[in-house]
């Protein structure tokens, strides 16, 4: 098993619109959702992407390592490549969607989490729904998040 190099222990978060972080975006969902989970390009590749803010942690050397966005309090597409999971990047991804979200005013987010993100979301105090349901042939729970004026910068 390939082991994960961060160049001089740099990560790069960069935070945009589609036209600008599409390529390293698709690279990390490709790389998860379609080669190594069989998720069908037409589901990952919705459409919905221009609509969104996206985030794509990078190694120091510009290599992809993970991807997330939101659409109106929807947090989706959150992937971090296989070599890449157990540092932390997930955590980043979900706070960084978070700090977006408080930005942008939101009074709730949510997601449709597989199972191996509940842990994840728990951290970060999400609702689980108990219910599992098929998303894209795999399956998920929806998990959602109050944001009051408390937990907002400045609130």
């Amino acid at each position: 098993m390939p082991s994960t190099t961060f160049v001089d222990g740099v990560l790069i978060l960069r935070e945009g619109t589609w036209a600008d972080l599409h390529e390293p975006a698709l690279e990390v969902r490709r790389a998860v959702f379609q080669d190594e989970q069989g998720v069908a390009s037409h589901y990952d590749e919705d459409g919905l992407d221009v609509d969104c803010t996206h985030v794509v942690i990078e190694s120091g050397d510009g290599r992809p390592l993970g991807t997330s966005r939101l659409k109106e309090g929807q947090l989706g597409r959150l992937a971090v490549v296989k070599d890449a999971r157990k540092h932390g990047l997930g955590f980043l991804l979900v706070a960084s969607m978070l700090r977006i979200a408080h930005r942008q005013g939101l009074d709730e987010v949510w997601a449709n989490a597989q199972d191996g993100a509940l842990g994840l979301a728990r951290i970060f105090g999400f609702t689980i729904d108990s219910q599992v349901y098929m998303l894209a042939g795999l399956p998920h729970h929806r998990v959602y998040k109050m944001l009051n004026s408390d937990d907002r910068p400045g609130g």
